[in-house]
């Protein structure tokens, strides 16, 4: 099977964290425990996954090099450095992404099809001798498993949507550069619940 996404850089997770506020990013392969997708595809799928991930943070001048990934199996969670600019995020990676997923699900069967769920949030973020840990992790997680995403997201039969909590929505709309092509009137409203949290944020699909 083909590695539509291109190569990818090998993962770093003993990578420092960046320790302080700074920008968690979360993704999710969606359908990933579908039945007709064997180990071959999942292989597929995430290799995929990162390549597209990698390209589109470069094009949107983000920081991949110093960012520290770690891998969920059907997921990632990227943590970025402190300093990088939260319009960068809004702005210009979901619509990079969008475009690349495009090109590399061309022809494919439903079964390869790789779809994105994005959630992105702000705040402290820690690390022990097992990880990173700290409540932007928890709370991309729940944004991410979010009903109300989900539906959008099959509703526009998109291949890839983006989820920002309120409190990095309102910071990249206080920056400079915040209304380009994907900027606030890209996104609209949404409010969840899943599980222990109740939280306004912000969605872009195509």
């Amino acid at each position: 099977m083909s590695s539509r996404g291109g190569s990818v850089a090998r993962l770093d997770a003993t990578r420092p964290s960046p320790r302080g506020r700074t920008i968690v990013l979360g993704a999710d392969i969606t359908s990933f425990a579908d039945l007709r997708r064997d180990d071959g595809v999942h292989s597929y799928l995430r290799r995929t996954m990162y390549g597209l991930l990698e390209r589109a943070a470069v094009a949107s001048r983000l920081p991949w090099r110093r960012c520290r990934r770690e891998d969920r199996g059907d997921g990632a969670m990227i943590i970025l450095p402190p300093g990088t600019r939260a319009a960068r995020v809004l702005d210009s990676l979901a619509p990079c992404l969008h475009a690349l997923l495009r090109h590399a699900n061309h022809g494919t069967s439903d079964v390869e099809r790789l779809r994105l769920r994005l959630a992105a949030d702000v705040g402290a973020v820690n690390l022990d001798e097992y990880g990173s840990f700290g409540r932007p992790f928890i709370r991309v997680a729940r944004m991410l498993d979010a009903p109300p995403f989900k539906d959008a997201m099959a509703a526009a039969d998109a291949d890839v949507g983006l989820l920002v909590s309120d409190r990095l929505f309102r910071a990249a709309a206080g920056a400079a550069g915040a209304a380009g092509p994907a900027g606030r009137e890209a996104y609209r409203a949404l409010s969840f619940t899943c599980k222990e949290t109740r939280a306004d944020a912000h969605l872009w699909l195509p």
